[in-house]
């Protein structure tokens, strides 16, 4: 476009990005990516490198930086998670720790002592903000290859088997959906068919499983980050720029003509862009049924497993005749990369994905595919990369959120009064 501006195709029709390099260094980015189904998407940020290190401050608020020995995320308002060079993982939020991660020795079922994780949690996630708890919490993770990388794999707390019949009988009474009631399904997901009320446990847990991982990416931005309006500013003035050189460059035109690409409909996504820069979309997650009883399935499953003292291990997974059915769910802002753009995009917490292909068994990667996602993730169909390790941390979420909804619903049937019924 100019000395300081290029204009870069993908691969796929449709589909390019916009790098201008800036007086500081920095680099400002405006990427179109042609989606499944034809629609287009538009997302721009701005990036600085130093000594090693590469930050992306994106235009809706999202933050990543990679650096030689760490790599951390952040969605707008919310919490930094850090994944370090030696495996261990960390959140902090306005700044305070979350949760922090130490290698320790602790006992096998044989036991023998052996290398394991402690993950000590000081606070949990809620609609709006995290909450401390009253005392921390602390999970174990054994440590085991993972094709020849190390890789953690959650202990569940051993328990005895009286406390899992609960769960594989009906309430004693149904559970009401109401605003009052404490034990329902948040308002962050969007059901086919929404739950008038409950009798099984596992159903309402499994609603429960979806419903409070959504939540937890629903954060409010308590204001706005004098960075992110930086980068709105400057990817302001590359539309401008934009806009000026589709007027006048003939052989911007012929390009951007040959990507099947109409002048006017280019102008009006990035006018939408303007709007949606400035906007933190709260709608809820649609959720189809049928993902929805797959969640259910696999909550009777672990719960299975977790009675029999069972780990869940990826292996297993990626062994099995459901591995293409399987879904894992992001417990963390995840950056992952569009297979057939090479571009980036976010998982969030909440969001669901399968396999697109089953992984070889030497494999680092897999190409998942996005099932349900929220408005600023990755969109549903898009098919990205995603490191085993990071598929095995999933899983590790999966339960532990799992355990946590178990201690809610088991509370609730104990209590004298029952649940929650309004």
């Amino acid at each position: 476009m100019n000395n300081t501006t290029r204009v870069i195709p993908h691969s796929r029709p449709g589909g390019f990005a916009i790098d201008r390099q800036n007086a500081d260094g920095s680099r400002t980015v405006m990427v179109r990516s042609r989606l499944p189904g034809g629609a287009a998407q538009m997302t721009g940020y701005r990036q600085i490198e130093n000594r090693g290190t590469t930050t992306r401050i994106y235009s809706d608020g999202h933050r990543s930086v990679s650096g030689p020995d760490f790599s951390s995320h952040a969605m707008r308002g919310g919490p930094t998670f850090s994944t370090f060079k030696t495996g261990l993982h960390g959140a902090t939020f306005a700044g305070k720790t979350m949760f922090a991660e130490k290698f320790a020795t602790g006992r096998a079922r044989d036991g023998h002592e052996e290398q394991v994780v402690q993950r000590t949690v000081y606070s949990r996630f809620g609609r709006g903000g995290p909450v401390p708890l009253e005392s921390p919490i602390v999970r174990e993770y054994s440590v085991v290859q993972l094709n020849g990388e190390p890789a953690h794999v959650y202990r569940p707390e051993p328990r005895e088997p009286a406390y899992y019949r609960r769960f594989w009988a009906p309430l004693p009474a149904p559970v009401v959906v109401a605003d009052a009631c404490n034990i329902c399904p948040g308002p962050s997901v969007a059901f086919d068919a929404p739950t008038v009320s409950y009798t099984d446990p596992i159903v309402l847990m499994a609603d429960l499983q979806l419903s409070t991982a959504f939540d937890e990416a629903s954060y409010a931005a308590p204001g706005d980050r004098a960075e992110s309006a930086d980068v709105r500013a400057q990817i302001a003035e590359l539309q401008q720029q934009i806009d000026a050189a589709i007027g006048g460059n003939e052989t911007l035109k012929a390009e951007f003509a040959a990507q099947g690409l109409d002048v006017n409909e280019l102008k009006a996504q990035i006018a939408a862009l303007k709007v949606q820069q400035a906007m933190v979309d709260m709608t809820p997650v649609h959720v189809p049924e049928e993902v929805r009883r797959q969640v259910q399935q696999q909550m009777r499953l672990s719960l299975a497993q977790h009675r029999n003292g069972h780990q869940a291990l990826l292996s297993d997974v990626t062994s099995r005749g459901y591995a293409r059915i399987y879904l894992f769910q992001a417990t963390a802002p995840l950056k992952v990369a569009d297979v057939d753009t090479g571009e980036d995009c976010y998982l969030n917490t909440g969001d669901l994905i399968r396999f697109s292909r089953t992984p070889a068994t030497d494999a680092g990667m897999a190409q998942m595919s996005v099932v349900a996602s929220a408005s600023n993730s990755c969109a549903a169909k898009q098919v990205v990369d995603v490191p085993l390790i990071r598929l095995q941390e999933m899983l590790n979420g999966f339960n532990e959120r799992m355990d946590d909804n178990m201690k809610r619903v088991y509370v609730c049937t104990s209590a004298s009064g029952g649940c929650p019924r309004s």
